[in-house]
């Protein structure tokens, strides 16, 4: 459907759906996070732990794992991890609500693709900071689910796990650099 589209319009509607599947991303992950730490804090809280924990052999661990606990608690209150899932699932709503305003199968008038390129930059003025080695994962798993399946640059998977804590931007420049992004 996409492969009849002209240049701007298709680059247009790609960057919509790269930014849906980078706010679906972010979503799972603070969902993720904040269903560990409440899980954690049940568990940490529960009396049955407790007495286990208490046996002399493990005496420390009641202290350390309530410390824990409590750490885990304060980060995901500190962070606002329901609040962020939330935050990245309306801006995936919004995306998504913007790709149907695409005229599917035919190009943009310009007009049209002056409205929607607005659209998108008032989209995109509300979101938080980028995460750049993640926004270039979900531009790799776009192309792959188009039908592109040239090889991509082997990134460590520490780099992987760090994408949705740290932007990493000069790792994610040298890996634009070594394959470009072209959809």
């Amino acid at each position: 459907m996409t492969e009849s589209l002209d240049d701007r319009t298709y680059d247009l509607l790609f960057g919509v759906r790269r930014s849906v599947r980078y706010h679906d991303r972010r979503r799972r992950f603070y969902e993720i996070w904040n269903c560990m730490t409440v899980g954690a804090a049940t568990v940490g809280g529960s009396s049955a732990v407790a007495a286990f924990l208490s046996q002399p052999a493990w005496e420390w661990l009641p202290v350390a794992f309530s410390g824990a606990v409590a750490v885990l608690g304060a980060m995901d209150l500190a962070v606002g991890t329901g609040k962020r899932a939330d935050q990245h699932g309306d801006l995936a709503r919004q995306f998504i609500a913007l790709e149907q305003k695409f005229a599917h199968g035919r190009d943009l008038e310009d007009t049209e693709h002056e409205e929607l390129t607005r659209e998108r930059l008032r989209i995109e003025a509300s979101e938080p900071p980028v995460l750049h080695l993640l926004n270039v994962l979900c531009h790799y798993e776009l192309l792959r689910s188009l039908g592109d399946d040239r090889p991509r640059p082997a990134i460590p998977w520490v780099r992987l796990k760090l994408a949705n804590w740290i932007s990493q931007a000069e790792y994610a420049q040298s890996v634009r650099r070594h394959q470009p992004l072209s959809a």
